[in-house]
């Protein structure tokens, strides 16, 4: 018979308990805007026209934020180990770019050159293995200011 008391002391303790428990879970939240068109929050209605809005409150979990906040680090490490990858990515293709530009400038200085020289003289040669000259054609110029022309809208913008 003790233990059926025990029993039900215990029985209406944990309902007590759960009934405070649901009342603080389950507050009542009124709102309203009023005439200037300030919203207002209460828990008790102000206004005629306030609304009750249904808010959900649960207990929190420790390890589940805990595991979550750990989780945010972790992905926030891999973020900036991303970024700094992409930056070392960036950081490389523009030096490429750079020796790149710095080429096509050369070789369009190199290429108006040519331009100019055949412009402006009259005979070429091209030199020999032997350390002799061979005289170029009329043809064989022509054909070499053509190529000069050609590296000049190659690479002069």
């Amino acid at each position: 018979m003790n233990d059926k008391r025990t029993s039900r002391n215990y029985l209406l303790l944990a309902l007590a308990g759960g009934l405070i428990w649901t009342g603080a879970a389950t507050a009542q939240v009124y709102t309203w805007t009023d005439e200037q068109g300030v919203v207002h929050y209460a828990d008790m209605p102000d206004d005629e026209e306030a609304e009750m809005v249904a808010i959900e409150s649960r207990r929190s979990n420790p390890r589940q934020i805990e595991q979550e906040v750990t989780k945010g680090k972790a992905g926030r490490q891999v973020d900036n180990a991303v970024q700094r990858e992409q930056a070392e990515v960036d950081a490389e293709r523009n030096q490429i770019d750079a020796q790149n530009q710095a080429a096509r400038a050369d070789g369009c200085e190199r290429a108006r050159a040519a331009v100019t020289n055949y412009n402006t003289h009259r005979r070429f040669y091209k030199p020999l293995a032997n350390g002799e000259r061979e005289w170029m054609s009329e043809e064989e110029v022509a054909e070499a200011k053509a190529a000069a022309e050609q590296a000049v809208e190659q690479y002069c913008d």
